[in-house]
């Protein structure tokens, strides 16, 4: 038999290492935290990453994948543990965001786990913006200093402080101005541009620097004079009214069936503060012309209309201001405004009179002062020439 010289004998041990894993079948995937806590800025694009979560199965052999349980229309969770945004985030919408977050093993069967994530939403200055961009009014080339030409409006996503606004205009106008809290654009004098289209430009500014600019047209018109002014008086205070004089224009221009645009508006109490809306006097004048058709009315015309329809006009004009509002028609302002000034004109003559008889009086008096002195004098005189007579007579 030939001999194998290759193979070990039969009854010989060979030395042999096993590598032992020891892999635990009892614990389930966990997270490394319960909790975490991440923050972004608003409005970033989609795809941002949050921050990331992690979750271990405890065994090499079984991987973990992680799943997003609330909010799933905002944010996606990848296979890294990776928080993403789908979306932009708006911290005036919402700062916060509570996102469960599931970690799930591939034991047979698997083990779950669940992170709770917060998610805040950090603020951002955001630009104001005007809508629309462009404005377009018109005022008769009468119209006095303040009367208002429309109302501009920015909004501003940034909310407390942030989101207040001042308006100015861009470059400084001979004609008109603005408000720097309402965005009320007033006249500062029109006269002399009839038939034009003068324009500003106004400013809304954050508090950080800020800001958008708007575009107001102004369509001037001469085509009318004070003769066609209409003036009636409300018993509103003059703030109030002027707040509201766009709704007022439309108010009388639905009752009266014409354009109706409003000149002047002021108080017949002496002032416009709120404390005048306690009188129970208190009385605003409003002074406007009608057109129709672009043809300006006269006021004998729009006079006999308000008072033919002075049930339809209270109505409207209650809409505007709220039950209690009386209207009337003031027929002659400009001789009431002539009375007011004869009255002080009267009074400043009397004042006068009142003084120049005060000085007569008193140049009456010092002079019967200054006649009595001589006369004292006078007296004084002889008694000294009698006494001096008499030493002599007994020299």
């Amino acid at each position: 038999m030939a001999k194998d010289h290759g193979r070990p004998p039969l009854n010989s041990t060979v030395p042999v290492v096993v590598n032992l894993r020891l892999v635990s079948l009892v614990e389930g995937v966990a997270f490394r935290s319960s909790s975490y806590n991440f923050s972004l800025p608003e409005n970033q694009a989609a795809g941002v990453a949050v921050g990331r979560v992690w979750a271990s199965s405890g065994s090499d052999l079984y991987d973990v994948a992680y799943a997003l349980k609330t909010h799933m229309d905002l944010f996606s969770v990848n296979a890294s543990g990776a928080i993403v945004t789908k979306t932009q985030l708006d911290k005036e919408k919402q700062e916060w965001y509570i996102l469960d977050v599931e970690a799930v093993d591939t034991r047979s069967p698997p083990t779950t786990a669940t992170a709770v994530v917060r998610v805040q939403v950090e603020d951002v200055n955001e630009s104001p913006q005007f809508h629309p961009e462009v404005y377009k009014a018109s005022v008769f080339s009468i119209a006095p200093y303040k009367t208002s030409v429309t109302r501009v409006n920015a909004t501003d996503p940034d909310v407390g402080e942030e989101g207040q606004l001042d308006y100015s205009l861009s470059a400084e106008s001979p004609y008109f101005d603005v408000d720097p809290s309402s965005g009320l654009v007033y006249v500062v004098s029109v006269a002399g541009l009839a038939g034009q289209t003068a324009a500003v430009e106004v400013k809304a500014t954050d508090p950080r620097g800020l800001h958008a600019t708007a575009r107001v047209e102004v369509a001037v018109q001469g085509n009318a004079n004070s003769g066609n002014m209409v003036t009636i008086s409300l018993n509103q205070p003059a703030n109030i009214v002027e707040k509201k004089v766009p709704e007022l224009e439309k108010s009388l221009g639905s009752a009266l069936g014409w354009t109706v645009t409003i000149i002047q508006v002021w108080s017949s109490n002496g002032g416009s503060t709120e404390s005048r809306a306690l009188r129970a006097d208190v009385r605003t004048m409003v002074s406007f012309i009608a057109a129709d058709r672009e043809e300006v009315l006269s006021s004998e015309e729009v006079v006999n209309k308000l008072q033919s329809q002075s049930a339809a006009v209270s109505a409207e004009l209650v809409k505007v201001f709220g039950e209690g509002l009386h209207f009337k028609v003031e027929l002659k302002p400009q001789e009431s405004a002539s009375n007011h000034a004869v009255v002080i004109a009267l009074g400043v003559l009397l004042a006068l009179s009142i003084v120049g008889l005060i000085v007569a009086v008193t140049f009456v008096i010092r002079f019967k002062v200054k006649e009595k002195h001589q006369d004292s004098d006078k007296e004084s005189f002889d008694i000294n020439l009698k006494a001096e007579g008499y030493t002599d007579r007994r020299g």
